[in-house]
């Protein structure tokens, strides 16, 4: 009787497991709707967001000193805006495995991002103004593969994936500014 309470708990626990590591995969095939970009509220200043409407991602960001509640860090803040120009640099998780199926969804902002496409749409809410953005380079692969531009003198943003499970894959999507998008 042991053995069967022991088998059946280790069977549990590993579709729990299993269903830990496919919920984003699973939330993404069936439950994620694109978003009307027309239908976002108005930017307001101090919350920084990034839309990403083709995989229904909505989500804040920030330096990275300040990031521990946000959903994106904001790295190397000093190269660039999209006020200014440079390179923004956007990072987040491709996967991160919490206790729940909806904490490891909600902690997987970037899951999708490998199915991204040239001309695909960003929108990034900096400072109560709404940027523009078009995808020109979506590359997948190793981390020594796909290498992040930082030096460039065309302005552009950047995002990519961080795993903290598995830092050996990366996806990062170049894009170029169209400017202030018309509310």
């Amino acid at each position: 009787m042991l053995l069967v309470i022991i088998i059946v708990a280790l069977v549990a626990a590993g579709l729990y497991g299993a269903s830990l590591f496919f919920s984003p995969a699973i939330a993404h095939a069936f439950f994620v709707d694109p978003i009307n970009v027309k239908a976002l509220p108005t930017p307001k200043d101090g919350n920084n967001r990034l839309v990403v409407p083709k995989l229904g991602i909505n989500i804040s960001y920030a330096t990275p000193a300040s990031a521990l509640t946000q959903d994106a860090q904001w790295r190397e803040s000093s190269l660039g805006n999209p006020a200014d120009g440079g390179t923004m640099i956007l990072v987040a998780h491709r996967l991160s495995i919490q206790p729940t199926p909806e904490g490891t969804i909600s902690h997987s902002p970037f899951y999708a991002l490998d199915t991204m496409s040239n001309n695909d749409k960003i929108i990034i809410d900096y400072n109560g103004v709404r940027y523009g953005y078009q995808i020109t380079s979506v590359h997948s692969g190793g981390v020594s593969d796909t290498s992040i531009p930082t030096d460039s003198a065309d302005a552009h943003l950047v995002l990519y994936t961080y795993d903290a499970e598995d830092d050996a894959q990366r996806t990062v999507i170049i894009a170029k500014p169209l400017g202030k998008v018309a509310l």
